[in-house]
């Protein structure tokens, strides 16, 4: 009797494994500081189970800037599931124990719709731009976030 072996079943479930932990898309997460107080993450390409450990990495580095606020600007987030959610909560509940304000900038996309249908509009701030994000303004003693809309002509 002849087996039959498989030489190339380890190569092929490396590059299955791989093909799970590296996107096939293009995802970019950069950070910068807008002034001395305020950092600016910004988001492109789609935040999903493969990006989000990064990006709330990025999140988390930012406790190390010392900034009293952080912006998240997801303007540029083509995609946005339940495990970027996740990072942007947990993320942001480590910058607020440290002292730390996070916002969030989404202009009219399907991720603002998401931010709204699960609630996080509600634990963060959103704003339409990330001039809007970083505009200083009065605090709002009602709990309520700033909601900004984009200017229209």
């Amino acid at each position: 009797m002849i087996e039959a072996v498989d030489v190339l079943a380890p190569q092929r479930r490396a590059k299955s494994a791989a093909s799970l932990t590296r996107p096939a898309y293009e995802f970019v997460v950069r950070t910068r500081d807008h002034d001395t107080e305020t950092v600016v993450i910004s988001v492109e390409g789609e935040l999903d189970i493969a990006t989000a450990p990064e990006f709330e990495r990025e999140l988390v580095n930012a406790v190390r800037r010392a900034a009293a606020r952080v912006v998240v600007d997801l303007s540029a987030t083509t995609f946005f599931d339940s495990s970027a959610i996740r990072a942007l909560v947990a993320g942001s509940r480590r910058l607020e124990a440290s002292g730390t304000a996070t916002c969030v900038v989404s202009s009219g996309s399907a991720v603002e719709r998401v931010l709204q249908i699960t609630g996080v509009d509600r634990l963060l701030e959103v704003y339409a731009t990330v001039e809007d994000a970083v505009r200083p303004r009065p605090a709002n003693g009602n709990g309520q976030a700033h909601i900004t809309q984009p200017a229209t002509a």
